[in-house]
C-alpha cells in the first residue's frame, strides 16, 4: 500500500510542495550560524555554519575559544548525553559523527531520505531509501546510537510511495513514517465554499484536494504497528516530532496536523510562528523554536502559545534572520542568525545578550 539569498532560497524550497521526497533538493545550505549544541554540563556551545567551521563558545559569556574548520555544510547538530560526541547532520544526507574533544570526524552513518533524532533517548532513525522497482522502493529503517554512531537496529520494508518523513518520540519508543503525498480516488476534488469560514478552508482544502499520504507507526523495535492511507498531506514539513502517543506536523501558520495511532487526524493553526527560517524540538518534545527575520518564539506544544523574542538592535543592510537553536540543559536557549551573530535568551524569552562569533 501508499505508504541566491538566503531568503530567497528558503521560501523557494517551501514552495516546491509538488516534488515528491524521492525528487526534492537536499538540505538547503544555510548561510548562517544554523546548527548549535549545548555540552551535557551547560558550559560550552558548539556552534557551526556555512564556513564549515566548529566555533567552540563559552556557553555563559559567548566568548569563542577555539575555531576548528570540518569541511561540511551543517544543518543541525546534536551532543551526545555522554558528552563524548557531536552528530551533525548536513547537506548530503547524511549525519557525521564528531569526538566532541578533538572534534576530529569518527564516521558516518549512510545516505538517508528521511530522518529523527530522539536525543533524549541517544538514538537517531534514519530511512533509507533505493531506486524504485517493481512499482516499489526498497527502504531501510535503522536505529543508530547518537554517542558512537553505531547501528543498532534495522528492518527492510517497501512501500509504493517514496518516504517523505520520520517522527520520533524523546524515548524513541514510537517512530511515525510519512510517505510523499500521492494522488488519490478516495476524494474528489472541490474548491471551498466561499462563505466558509476561514479557520474551516484550511480542512476542507485537505480533505477534498485528492491527495493523500500513507502513514505507518512503529515500536521502538522497529515492528510495524498501525498505518493509513491520511487525507492531510503535504511535502516534508520542518518540525515532525510525536509527544503523547500523537505525531505533530509542523509545515507553516495553517498547513500543520496531528496524527494519532488510530487513525484520527486533527489540523492545527499557529498564530504568529509558522515562518520557520530556523527551528528545533526541546528533546522532551514538550516546547519547539521558530526563528524568522530579527525575531523567534517559543511554542508550548500541547497549547500552541507562543512567547515571542525580538533581536536586541537591528543591523545595518541585509535583514538577519534566525536560523539555528539549542537548549541547555538549564533551559537556557540558544540562537543563531544570518548576520552570526549568536543570542542567549532566558526559558522565559528574556534575551540576555547577542554578539557576533564569526
Amino acid at each position: 500500500m501508499p505508504l541566491c539569498n538566503q531568503g530567497a532560497l528558503r521560501a523557494l524550497f517551501f514552495g516546491l510542495t509538488l516534488f515528491s521526497a524521492s525528487s526534492a533538493p537536499a538540505g538547503i545550505p544555510r548561510d548562517a550560524i544554523g546548527a548549535i549544541a549545548v555540552s551535557p554540563d551547560g558550559a560550552t556551545v558548539v556552534a557551526t555554519g556555512n564556513p564549515r567551521t566548529f566555533y567552540v563558545l563559552d556557553a555563559a559569556t559567548l566568548t569563542v575559544k577555539d575555531r576548528v574548520w570540518h569541511g561540511y555544510s551543517p544543518l543541525r547538530l546534536s551532543w551526545s548525553k555522554d558528552g563524548k560526541t557531536l552528530a551533525m547532520l548536513h547537506t548530503d544526507d547524511v549525519v557525521t559523527f564528531f569526538d566532541a574533544e578533538t572534534l576530529k570526524e569518527t564516521t558516518s552513518t549512510e545516505k538517508f531520505a528521511a530522518h529523527c533524532f530522539a536525543s533524549e533517548a541517544g538514538k537517531l532513525v534514519i530511512a533509507s531509501q533505493g531506486s524504485k522497482k517493481d512499482d516499489r522502493y526498497p527502504i531501510t529503517l535503522s536505529v543508530h546510537s547518537l554517542a558512537t554512531g553505531e547501528k543498532l537496529s534495522s528492518t527492510t520494508l517497501s512501500y509504493t510511495v517514496a518516504v517523505s518523513a520520520l517522527a520520533c518520540s524523546p524515548d524513541a519508543s514510537q517512530i511515525v513514517l510519512a510517505s510523499a503525498q500521492y494522488d488519490t480516488k478516495a476524494e474528489e476534488k472541490k474548491d471551498a465554499p466561499k462563505d466558509m469560514a476561514p479557520e474551516a478552508k484550511a480542512e476542507f482544502r485537505k480533505r477534498n484536494d485528492a491527495k493523500a499520504m500513507w502513514i505507518g507507526w512503529f515500536d521502538g523495535e522497529l515492528a510495524k504497528g498501525p498505518e493509513y492511507e491520511s487525507w492531510f498531506s503535504n511535502s516534508a514539513p520542518p518540525l515532525f516530532f510525536v509527544l503523547d502517543g500523537k505525531a505533530s506536523w509542523f509545515a507553516n501558520g495553517s498547513d500543520n496536523a496531528e496524527f494519532s495511532p488510530d487513525g484520527t487526524i486533527a489540523m492545527k493553526a499557529l498564530a504568529n510562528s509558522g515562518s520557520f527560517y530556523g527551528e528545533m524540538v526541546s528533546t522532551d518534545h514538550a516546547t519547539f523554536l521558530s526563528g524568522t527575520l530579527g525575531k523567534g518564539y517559543i511554542v508550548d506544544t500541547a497549547t500552541l502559545t507562543e512567547t515571542k523574542f525580538d533581536f536586541t538592535d537591528r543591523l545595518k543592510g541585509w535583514p538577519e534572520y534566525l536560523y539555528g537553536f539549542a537548549i541547555a540543559p538549564d533551559g537556557t536557549i540558544f540562537g543563531g542568525t544570518s548576520a552570526y551573530r549568536m543570542l542567549r535568551i532566558a526559558p522565559d524569552g528574556k534575551v540576555l545578550e547577542m554578539k557576533p562569533i564569526h
